[in-house]
């Protein structure tokens, strides 16, 4: 498995090597691999290296390999981008889209979250407004399963049209997303048609300077994921610092270099649960904005609810029910996405009444709660520091509660969703099948089980010759890493 290039990828590896005056016919040259190694192991303080009589490169970069990358044989991801690097190109202008699923599974994920996208037309339209004017920065926080990158989706959507040039999410979730400030800055300049030569990877202040020149010249549109996976911390004490400390620092300069910028004609949006406290020391508070995402509002939950078939009609029995779920779980969009999935499958098959009247009193225990939560709110000014806290401990025990009926009704299908919490990205369904073994049919089955139910979703992956891959919401996945490690205790 790995990447490859296509065809009219070839033609452009066999142009750059001309303008590189580099030999088509590279087996008795070595600058190929040297430059490679350098971008891969940019610490090593020199390649190649000696061992045992031996001449050694970074891993991947054999001239094996090389040989493969310009005949448009598969290598593997990384070495295939550090030579696409090498060659000052963007590897996604040059690999094979067959060999590269992970373009194609991201249009089938826009797609997912476009569907199950409703309202919030009000806060899309201020948000918009503010980055058309002076907003340069805007960050999305909340907790997980909020709606913060669905979100930035729909934002990103209306700039395209305003004429902002989108580029590729930087999402930080990913296994294959660079982390470091210097290779993310390299990976951009690369993208947008810079050359950057193995000296300036070891001057990230150049690398920074020229990332922010780029931004500031051009109507760029800069996406950043889940930018908490950088910092330190945890889910109750929150994340506030980056964790490298000298990469945090390359972080930090980066936007306050932004910000402080006479203009800037790019825009930036950053989706994290949390944002790094150097924050509050930046200034500038007009040239960019942080906003908390809430749940969804009550029209827009039945909208939720609609669209995964459940009858919501006035006129209906099921909507006062409905209400009271969505007001019980302050309109969370996953929460409600598996409540739906439990209502409009066995034994409910769409009955919000017989739902009610089986699980019904769970939905009673948290409004008791939430009824004697405000009345001590009103005593103090702090609900909306409790916010995130409580709504995030609240949707856990309702992914707690579905994960038991799970294993009540469907329990293979509950060993292969605890199974599958070892992937933090997407895979072929069958890994989740390693170790349990059910048939092609049956796994299909109990696949269908918790697509059904919302517990899985269609994921991005580096895999090639996959027509599907599947993971888990981080929120799903937390929850069933958990479950997994009982499991096995039990075993």
């Amino acid at each position: 498995m790995g990447f490859k290039a296509d065809r009219q990828g070839v033609q452009k590896i066999r142009q750059a090597m001309q303008e590189k005056d580099w030999q088509w016919d590279a087996s008795t040259k070595d600058a190929p691999l040297i430059e490679a190694s350098k971008i891969l192991e940019p610490n090593e303080q020199k390649w190649p290296r000696e061992y045992q009589g031996e001449i050694i490169y970074a891993q991947g970069c054999s001239n094996q390999n090389w040989q493969r990358f310009l005949k448009g044989i598969s290598i593997g991801n990384e070495a295939f981008k550090a030579f696409c690097q090498a060659l000052e190109l963007d590897w996604e202008d040059i690999v094979d889209p067959t060999s590269n699923n992970q373009l194609q599974k991201r249009q089938e994920r826009a797609r997912f979250i476009e569907y199950f996208w409703v309202g919030r037309e009000q806060l899309i339209n201020q948000l918009t407004a503010k980055l058309k004017e002076n907003c340069r920065l805007l960050v999305l926080t909340g907790i997980t399963g909020i709606g913060k990158t669905s979100l930035g989706y729909q934002l990103v959507k209306v700039l395209e049209i305003e004429g902002f040039q989108r580029s590729k999410p930087l999402d930080f979730e990913n296994d294959d997303t660079t982390k470091d400030f210097t290779s993310v800055a390299a990976d951009l300049l690369i993208k947008w048609h810079e050359k950057v030569t193995t000296d300036e990877r070891k001057q990230p202040e150049i690398l920074l300077n020229r990332l922010l020149y780029k931004l500031v010249n051009n109507c760029y549109l800069l996406q950043i994921e889940s930018l908490e996976i950088l910092l330190e911390g945890n889910k109750d004490t929150g994340w506030n610092n980056f964790r490298d400390e000298y990469q945090g620092e390359l972080w930090v300069k980066f936007f306050q270099k932004l910000l402080a910028a006479p203009e800037c004609q790019s825009r930036i949006i950053v989706t994290s649960q949390h944002f790094p406290t150097q924050s509050q020391e930046w200034g500038y508070a007009e040239r960019w904005c942080c906003h908390l995402l809430e749940g969804l509002e009550e029209f827009e939950q039945l909208g939720l609810f609609e669209k995964t078939g459940i009858e919501v009609e006035a006129v209906s029995p099921n909507q006062p029910y409905l209400k009271r779920i969505g007001a019980a779980y302050e309109g969370h969009p996953l929460a409600l996405l598996v409540i739906a999935g439990e209502i409009m499958n066995e034994p409910f098959f769409g009955d919000v009444v017989a739902y009610w009247e089986k699980w019904g009193h769970e939905i009673k225990k948290i409004e008791k709660a939430q009824q004697q939560e405000k009345i001590e709110s009103e005593k103090d000014n702090f609900r909306l520091q409790r916010y995130t806290k409580d709504l995030r401990q609240l949707v856990e025990k309702r992914i707690e509660m579905t994960f038991q009926r799970l294993l009540d009704d469907f329990p293979d299908a509950y060993k292969l969703l605890c199974f599958g919490a070892v992937y933090r990205r997407g895979v072929p369904q069958e890994a989740w099948n390693k170790g349990l073994k059910y048939g092609g049919e049956y796994l299909q089955d109990m696949m269908d089980v918790l697509f059904d139910r919302y517990l899985v979703e269609i994921g991005e992956t580096g895999y090639m010759d996959v027509e599907e891959v599947v993971r888990q919401h981080n929120l799903i996945r937390s929850v069933a890493s958990a479950h997994s490690k009982k499991y096995k205790s039990r075993r």
